[in-house]
C-alpha cells in the first residue's frame, strides 16, 4: 500500500481514503507521530518542509517564493514562508497558532501573505508554477523574480510566453525588458546579473565564446564578466575558475568576477566598477 511520501508531500482525508487507508490508520499514524494533522483533512509525513506545514496548517496553501522552492525553481537566498490565500478568504489569525506545536518553530522567519488571482476550486496544497511567479512579481524585487522565472523556463515549468501572459495588467513596475526570461542562463544569479546590465543599459553578448571557452558575457571584445555563484564555485570548480582567468587575462581580457554577495546586495557598487572599466576603454583592449 503506498505511503504519503510515494504519492506528494501533503495529503487530503480522501487521497489517504483513496490509497487504501482506513480511518482508524490514519488516526493512529497521527498519534503514533508518523503523520502530522495540519488542519482538518489536511495530512503531511514529518519530513515535509516547515514552510509548506504551515501554509496548510494556516489554512492557505504554499504560494510565491516558497511554492517556487518546492519545483526547484532558483530562489535565492529568500527563507521567508509564504501563504497564498483565496482573495478576500478566511486567513488564519496568530491565535491558532496552539493547535499546531510546529508552528512555533519560526526560527525568525517571517510568514508573508499573498492572493491568489481568483478562486481555485481545486484542492491542492500549492499555487502553480506561473502562480507563484505572478506572486513573486507583486512582492519582490523584480531581479529577484525575474531570475525564478527564468529557472522555471530552464526547468521546463513554464515558458516566457507563459510568464508574459500571466503578468498582464499587473503595475508597470513588473514590467520585464525583453531578452530578460528565456531559460538561457545556466543559474539564477547569471540572470539576476544579465538584467541588471539591461537594467544599467550596459551591452554585452550572453554566452560568448572566447578562446574557446564560453564566459558568462563579454563587453565589447576584452571585457568578461562572470559569476560565481557560491553553490558552484568552491573545490575544483574555484580551480578550473583560476585556470580560465589566467588564460583570459594572459590573452588581453580583463576578467570581472561578481559574488552573489556582490551582485544581490550591493550591485550600485558592481555598476559602478563595469561602468569605470567601460570608460578606461577596458572592453577595447588588444588581445590575441
Amino acid at each position: 500500500m503506498p505511503e504519503p511520501h510515494d504519492v506528494a508531500p501533503i495529503l487530503t482525508r480522501d487521497d489517504l481514503l483513496a490509497l487504501g487507508w482506513s480511518p482508524r490508520r490514519i488516526t493512529a499514524a497521527v498519534r503514533s507521530g508518523d503523520l502530522l494533522r495540519l488542519r482538518r483533512a489536511w495530512y503531511a509525513s514529518p519530513a515535509v518542509p516547515l514552510e509548506q506545514r504551515i501554509a496548510i496548517a494556516w489554512g492557505g496553501r504554499v504560494g510565491a517564493v516558497s511554492a517556487a522552492r518546492s519545483y526547484g525553481m532558483w530562489t535565492g537566498l529568500d527563507r521567508d514562508i509564504h501563504v497564498s490565500w483565496d482573495p478576500h478568504g478566511n486567513v488564519a489569525r496568530p491565535g491558532r497558532r496552539g493547535h499546531y506545536p510546529f508552528v512555533k518553530e519560526l526560527d525568525g522567519r517571517t510568514i508573508v501573505p499573498h492572493w491568489r488571482r481568483g478562486r481555485v476550486g481545486e484542492r491542492t496544497w500549492r499555487e502553480s508554477p506561473l502562480e507563484a511567479i505572478r506572486q513573486t512579481f507583486l512582492s519582490l524585487d523584480r531581479g529577484l523574480a525575474i531570475a525564478m522565472a527564468d529557472s522555471g523556463c530552464r526547468l521546463g515549468l513554464v515558458t516566457a510566453p507563459d510568464v508574459r501572459r500571466a503578468l498582464r495588467g499587473l503595475p508597470s513596475r513588473v514590467d520585464v525588458p525583453p531578452g530578460a526570461i528565456d531559460g538561457a542562463p545556466d543559474s539564477g544569479l547569471e540572470c539576476l546579473v544579465r538584467f541588471r546590465l539591461l537594467e544599467s543599459g550596459i551591452p554585452f553578448v550572453h554566452h560568448a565564446k572566447v578562446h574557446g571557452l564560453e564566459v558568462d558575457f563579454l563587453l565589447g571584445s576584452s571585457l568578461v564578466v562572470e559569476t560565481d555563484g557560491r553553490e558552484f564555485h568552491t573545490g575544483a570548480a574555484f580551480e578550473v575558475d583560476r585556470a580560465r582567468d589566467l588564460l583570459l587575462g594572459t590573452a588581453g581580457y580583463l576578467v570581472i568576477r561578481l559574488s552573489y554577495r556582490m551582485v544581490v546586495q550591493d550591485w550600485a557598487t558592481c555598476a559602478r566598477r563595469i561602468l569605470a572599466a567601460l570608460e578606461r576603454g577596458d572592453h577595447l583592449r588588444p588581445t590575441t
